[in-house]
């Protein structure tokens, strides 16, 4: 498994990701791996996003907690469904929030890369409404379930 693999993985997950249109087991059998590096890395990542809220837009950091606490209680769920049904679930995502997820991401990673303050202030709201609209996504689909 590449270290490129992991990081991805982890990425994915550290930032409300938890439908990332693949089952950590399809990889190979290396998986247990996979998951246990991913999950050391998830802190990093949290605390990593804590750091630019508190910096950057302390007025949000409140609501980014709730947002993640929430966001950890539905992956929770998820995870008591067996894979047919968390594909299911998963696949109730409108294709919309996954371009906004994608495009969100690339304007965050860009506004990091040139230290720009007033863009990285815009991305890290645009990032928390879109791990809003996923936790309410999600609670829909659930509750339909």
């Amino acid at each position: 498994m590449s270290l490129m693999l992991v990081f991805l993985l982890a990425v994915q997950t550290a930032v409300g990701f938890p439908c990332g249109g693949s089952d950590y087991t399809d990889y190979n059998e290396n998986s247990n791996a996979v998951m246990y590096e991913t999950s050391a890395l998830k802190p990093h990542f949290n605390y990593y996003y804590e750091l630019l809220f508190e910096k950057h837009r302390p007025d949000l950091m409140e609501e980014w907690k709730e947002v993640e606490r929430e966001r950890e209680a539905l992956t929770k769920k998820l995870k008591e469904f067996n894979k047919e049904k968390r594909t299911n679930l998963c696949d109730s995502i409108p294709d919309e929030w996954y371009e906004h997820h994608q495009l969100a991401q690339e304007r965050f990673l860009q506004s990091v890369k040139e230290r720009e303050t007033s863009k990285i202030k815009i991305s890290l709201y645009h990032l928390l409404a879109v791990k809003k609209t996923w936790n309410e996504e999600m609670k829909e689909a659930l509750k339909k379930s």
